[in-house]
């Protein structure tokens, strides 16, 4: 019986959390990806620094997927005078069966 609950606990505390890890990974990186692409076809590339700050960091079982350009809440929602493009919302909102099929796939045992 030990030696199950050995085994066990191996696969909860290193196995596991690197499969979530992994799987996080690589949904994190199609998002960054799919943010990267709308922002281009809305045709909010002026400099480009926007688009290439557009990063993901996986931490604690999740994964964060943002921008540190400090205009870009301005882009993302809009102004008064400019309507919003929402790239990063759209890459989750449009893609959600393809989020989960890439955690899925880096999650696999």
């Amino acid at each position: 019986m030990s030696e199950i609950t050995v085994n066990l606990n191996n696969f909860i505390e290193n196995i596991l959390p690197e499969k979530i890890t992994q799987g996080l990974e690589l949904a994190g990186q199609y998002v960054e990806n799919t943010a990267k692409e709308n922002i281009t076809e809305m045709g909010a590339v002026d400099t480009g620094a926007l688009k290439n700050s557009i990063t993901h960091v996986v931490e604690n079982n999740a994964v964060e997927i943002g921008t540190s350009v400090e205009y870009s809440p301005f882009v993302h929602e809009g102004t008064s005078k400019m309507e919003g493009r929402p790239f990063l919302q759209n890459a989750v909102d449009e893609h959600m069966t393809e989020i989960v099929q890439y955690f899925k796939r880096g999650a696999e045992f």
